[in-house]
């Protein structure tokens, strides 16, 4: 069926294939550190996410951690430069569309 050309092409191959990857093996070993075991952990927490619908097990109790360390100074805004809103839009600033910009801050 196959001659012996063929076999020694495949026999070449190999042996090539195990010279560069002897040749090649500490930057093939940081490829493998670097891009393969992080993409296999991704997948593993994408596939875990996928199988609790709702995600990880530890998302909500994380959560509730934060939301009582921070309570209500997530709405407490303070900053001393912050501009305070404007509370007397006309119908320009109303409309939405306008032709000309309108920021609401006073021009002088």
């Amino acid at each position: 069926m196959f001659d012996g050309g063929f076999w020694n092409y495949i026999r070449s191959f190999f042996l090539i294939l195990k010279r560069s990857l002897i040749a090649h093996r500490v930057a093939l070993l940081i490829l493998l550190v670097g891009v393969f075991f992080p993409l296999q952990i991704f997948g593993e927490l994408a596939e875990e996410v996928w199988e609790n619908e709702g995600g990880f097990s530890w998302d909500v109790p994380t959560l509730l951690a934060i939301h009582s360390k921070i309570g209500a100074t997530q709405n407490n805004h303070n900053c001393w430069i912050a501009q305070p809103p404007i509370n007397n839009a006309g119908p320009v600033l109303r409309a939405g569309f306008t032709d000309t910009l309108v920021t609401g801050i006073p021009i002088k």
